[in-house]
């Protein structure tokens, strides 16, 4: 979803608990990247973009206070 102000919002639903996530919103991020950047352009020109998973499990854990 892109706003008017141009920035845009990757929501993902994760059912299932899988170990790759952080690779996966790697590749995410990478692909909105593409698809706003034509070749030649600047990076500085890049929308801010925001990837959010929504998930059943915890992906990183509280640490406890020592």
């Amino acid at each position: 979803m892109q706003t008017e102000k141009g920035k845009f919002y990757d929501v993902e639903m994760q059912v299932s608990n899988e170990r790759n996530i952080p690779k996966r919103m790697r590749f995410y991020q990478a692909a909105i990247d593409i698809s706003f950047l034509d070749k030649g352009n600047s990076y500085n020109n890049l929308n801010d973009s925001f990837i959010i998973f929504i998930r059943a499990e915890v992906l990183i854990p509280r640490r406890s206070a020592s």
